[in-house]
């Protein structure tokens, strides 16, 4: 006995704050939609839609659905690529290079509800290194190695911000004042 198939769900990917809401919607009212978020074909046994969808984790997801009804055969299967926004780096109040001893330096993105993680060890900053917090006191030279991460977002790239204390043992000549001694 041959039916009709279902139609295919329709994918809509929303962007909100660079987090990925995904609707599945079906022309046939009745249709009952079921999707995955790893690639493989949805069958009945998986996920059952019933509100937005939003993507979390640091990686793009192949989304995927399937209408169901009474009176229709199984749809095709629908698929959309989610490709998640990337973090953008950390900025630094100051910008990298000669600095006076004390000088305070924090760090920010853009992006709400970010955290960053960092290293001043020389080692590359992941999800498990310090939290940044509070804004750093140079006292000596030091690197800061940057690593920004959201949920529903991927990582941002890594970011290097070198910081050298001005030398005070060095001679200090203030050239303004040489050149009015006439």
């Amino acid at each position: 006995l041959w039916q009709e198939r279902a139609p295919s769900p329709t994918i809509t990917v929303s962007n909100n704050e660079g987090l990925k809401t995904v609707t599945l919607s079906c022309s046939t009212e009745s249709a009952k939609i079921y999707y995955t978020t790893d690639g493989t074909t949805p069958t009945t046994e998986s996920a059952v839609y019933s509100e937005p969808i939003t993507i979390t984790g640091n990686e793009d997801v192949l989304l995927k659905a399937l209408a169901v009804c009474d009176a229709h055969a199984y749809s095709k299967p629908s698929a959309q690529n989610v490709v998640l926004d990337t973090v953008t780096e950390p900025v630094p109040s100051k910008l990298p290079g000669v600095v006076q001893k004390n000088s305070i330096i924090s760090l920010s993105t853009d992006v709400p509800d970010t955290v960053i993680y960092y290293t001043v060890n020389g080692t590359t900053p992941t999800r498990e290194s310090d939290v940044y917090s509070t804004p750093f006191i140079i006292s000596e030279s030091i690197e800061i190695r940057t690593l920004a991460t959201k949920d529903g977002m991927k990582d941002s790239q890594l970011s290097l911000f070198s910081y050298t204390l001005i030398d005070d043992s060095a001679p200090y000549i203030n050239i303004a004042s040489r050149l009015n001694d006439d």
